[in-house]
């Protein structure tokens, strides 16, 4: 320790205040260290900054070059599709029944109920969708986004439910 200078022991767990046995590389000029500038904004009363996440709002998905939106909390899910069986007689946009977790969930070509031209890709998901104990699955071909605004089309949930669902 130099001469004039005093052991200051700052409160720290594991800091005595004694000199560092190995040698430390200080702060460049203008530079702090992390507890110098906690300790330093605490003596001028700063606030910390409190990041927040966004709050998400839509799931957003694209079908057909289209965009559409459902309010995220009627989304339970989204999955990878997997083999669906078609369903005799049921209307065109019912693509079919897939099973998830030992439940059967009606699935909705969402291309073919708004008559728009895609293509079913290899790997597809499915956007699970509940309303009470119902459940309605959306085939989609592309990972959805989940959005803190509305784009597109916004899909009213009980109203495709009711107009929809298999019954």
């Amino acid at each position: 320790m130099d001469e004039g200078t005093e052991r200051v022991d700052d409160g720290r767990p594991g800091v005595t205040g004694e000199e560092p046995s190995e040698e430390r590389e200080a702060p460049a000029v203008g530079e702090e260290s992390a507890g110098e500038s906690r300790v330093a904004a605490e003596a001028e009363g700063a606030e910390e900054e409190i990041y927040v996440a966004p709050e998400l709002k839509a799931c957003v998905f694209t079908v057909g070059g289209r965009e559409f939106s459902v309010e995220l909390e009627y989304l339970s899910e989204i999955a990878e599709l997997a083999e669906v069986v078609p369903l005799p007689l049921s209307p065109p946009y019912i693509e079919g029944i897939t099973h998830l977790r030992g439940m059967a969930i009606p699935v909705i070509n969402f291309a073919v109920l708004k008559d728009l031209k895609e293509e079913k890709a290899a790997e597809r998901r499915l956007l699970v969708l509940e309303i009470g104990r119902s459940m309605l699955g959306i085939a989609v071909n592309e990972m959805p986004d989940l959005s803190t605004d509305f784009r597109g089309e916004l899909i009213s949930v009980p109203e495709f439910f009711e107009a929809y669902r298999v019954k």
